[in-house]
């Protein structure tokens, strides 16, 4: 019942579309034979305006329909293809699945189109269907190369940000082993100082350096305690050369 309601009520609006365009065709035929009247100079000029309006306002009023683009079939498709189709879309864009006017647009041209392919609906000749279809087949097909080239453009753009992230992450992987180095050495050798004198801060230090890249407790204390001797070392450093200065 609801397709029945919604397919006379297309024809309607159809129907309306069709007398309004015929009207329309009316008016530009008149007014381009008043153009060429003899002695219209100037009402053959606003006639050419408005013919021009007219044909303009036609164009935009132009059934631009074919079932094929709308069931996502080839024009050979046959009736079960066109069936299965309709079929999978009714289901997706129903009212009741989907109440969003764009899938109420979205269902109306679907019931028109099977009605079309069935042979229900015979308003449009094949001709200007098939026109119709080769005319959104060729809109589609832009549409579709503007998102691949726009897809395209960010992949690039994608892939030039991994070559940036590459780059920093060997910075980085370098500079924390430099570090680890560096605290394990400095950890290692205070460690090493406190429990064995001057000869444990070289075993400390080689010792430090082995395990100041573990992610445990051992390798955190020995870098801990290689940030503060560092940073005491620093400090001493730092009032030398204020002295000498």
């Amino acid at each position: 019942a609801m397709h029945a309601r919604m397919g006379v009520a297309s024809r309607r609006q159809r129907h309306a579309s069709l007398l309004h365009a015929a009207g329309l065709l009316a008016a530009v035929c008149s007014t381009s034979f008043v153009m060429w009247l003899p002695g219209h100079g100037d009402v053959g000029a606003r006639s050419w305006q408005s013919s021009r309006q007219l044909k303009v306002a036609l164009s935009a009023t132009a059934d631009t329909f074919d079932p094929w683009s709308v069931l996502g079939i080839s024009p050979e498709a046959d009736q079960a293809e066109a069936r299965k189709a309709y079929k999978k879309l009714i289901a997706k864009y129903h009212p009741d699945v989907d109440p969003s006017p764009e899938a109420e647009a979205k269902f109306q041209k679907i019931v028109r189109a099977h009605a079309v392919v069935t042979g229900e609906d015979k308003e449009l000749d094949t001709t200007t269907l098939l026109s119709n279809a080769v005319e959104n087949i060729r809109n589609d097909m832009e549409f579709k190369k503007a998102q691949v080239a726009q897809l395209k453009e960010e992949a690039r753009q994608a892939e030039e940000d991994i070559k940036t992230m590459e780059a920093s992450l060997k910075t980085a992987e370098v500079k924390r082993d430099q570090v680890s180095s560096e605290l394990g050495l400095f950890g290692g050798g205070a460690l090493g100082l406190l429990v064995a004198g001057p000869t444990g801060f070289v075993v400390g230090a080689i010792l430090g350096l082995t395990l100041s890249k573990r992610d445990d407790s051992v390798g955190q204390v020995i870098r801990g305690t290689g940030t503060v001797a560092k940073g005491a070392i620093n400090a001493v450093g730092q009032a030398v050369n204020n002295a000498q200065n």
